[in-house]
């Protein structure tokens, strides 16, 4: 298959399917486990001997490199090679909530990550061989997040039944700053249990209406840097409604204002405003808005004056809007989870410093 025919395909991919939905990396013939039995599927693949399904291709890249070749059957091989040795020597990837944690790079398992989930109180490590059991199933729209040492943070939001992940972690290097590694809620817990986005998911207290953190660089970079955030939840827009993730009626959500949306300001400039939820949002940092020495990073949740859609019930089936008193200010209550920094190609790692102990929430 040509470069450009992958590419078609891996586009097609992830456009239509989410990543952890797909067949889990390695496990090409879709039996639930790493096996002989894969390398002989791939090996015939690549002599053009056996077809695959999209499936199995998005699976048959084992290293995540957007390209199926000699090297994903290297990193299968030395992935099952290490297990060999010890008792059951296959990876069980079919029991319920379970999964594994590669390298994005080299494709390789990495034992020893955090996993958790901070909503439903979990918290395990991979195993030798970077494999993951959760203890008790986690429900659909929490934040699941994974931290290893030398690896930027990583944070997915499950889908409805999911039933394994397949995690890739970054590692870190002099262009990934960490920001910060925890989930957030911002808020004034004060919002409809049945309607609002995520609310059932929410387990931590509000922290606040808005989130800083501050880092220093010595110089100006060549080009805009990028904020990434690992995943976010709650957001209520009439964007977000439109679209599924929130249940509020349209007139009952954020809207009408600059304010009425989640924001990212760099040093009190507007960088972005955000209408919707997700995983790995990305917020371009414009240069013009930095400045040498020390810059801040805040989040804002959104905020309406008298309402908001903040106390809301249903009557007869038809939707009765509650608003505050002249003057009242409601914020929508979301949770954020990991904040990391990436830094122009080329920029110099002592550029670019996180504060520690820096986080500020108001």
């Amino acid at each position: 298959m040509t470069s450009l025919c992958w590419l078609l395909v891996v586009s097609l991919a992830v456009l239509f399917y989410p990543t952890t939905a797909w067949a889990a990396s390695g496990d090409i013939n879709q039996d639930g486990k790493l096996t002989q039995d894969d390398v002989l599927l791939l090996e015939s693949y690549l002599k053009g001997t056996k077809m695959l399904t999209d499936e199995q291709i998005f699976a048959a890249d084992v290293n995540g490199d957007k390209k199926i070749n000699d090297r994903d059957v290297q990193v299968l091989k030395a992935s099952l090679g290490g297990v060999k040795n010890q008792p059951g020597s296959q990876v069980r990837l079919d029991s319920a909530y379970s999964g594994q944690v590669i390298d994005q790079t080299t494709g390789e398992l990495i034992p020893n990550v955090e996993i958790e989930v901070p909503e439903d109180g979990i918290r395990v490590k991979t195993d030798d061989f970077g494999r993951f059991s959760l203890p008790k199933s986690v429900g659909s729209q929490r934040i699941l997040t994974a931290r290893a040492q030398n690896y930027a943070p990583f944070s997915v939001t499950v889908a409805k039944q999911e039933q394994r992940f397949d995690v890739r972690l970054k590692q870190l290097s002099s262009q990934v700053v960490v920001l910060t590694d925890q989930v957030h809620h911002l808020g004034d817990d004060r919002f409809s249990k049945d309607y609002s986005a995520n609310a059932t998911q929410f387990r931590i207290p509000a922290q606040g209406s808005s989130f800083k953190k501050t880092f220093d660089i010595d110089r100006i970079p060549d080009r805009d840097p990028i904020l990434r955030i690992g995943s976010l939840i709650g957001v209520d827009t009439p964007e977000s409604a439109r679209a599924g993730q929130s249940h509020l009626p349209l007139q009952a959500t954020f809207q009408g204002s600059l304010e009425a949306a989640f924001r990212v300001y760099l040093n009190g400039n507007l960088a972005q405003r955000i209408l919707l939820n997700g995983d790995g949002l990305e917020v371009p940092l414009p240069r013009w808005m930095l400045q040498q020495g020390t810059n801040t990073i805040e989040l804002v949740t959104a905020q309406a004056y008298g309402g908001g859609g903040q106390s809301i019930f249903s009557l007869g089936g038809i939707f009765t809007i509650s608003r505050g008193g002249t003057g009242s200010l409601d914020y929508d209550d979301v949770e954020f989870a990991n904040l990391v920094l990436e830094l122009p190609e080329g920029q110099q790692a002592d550029a670019f410093r996180a504060n520690e102990r820096s986080d500020k929430l108001r």
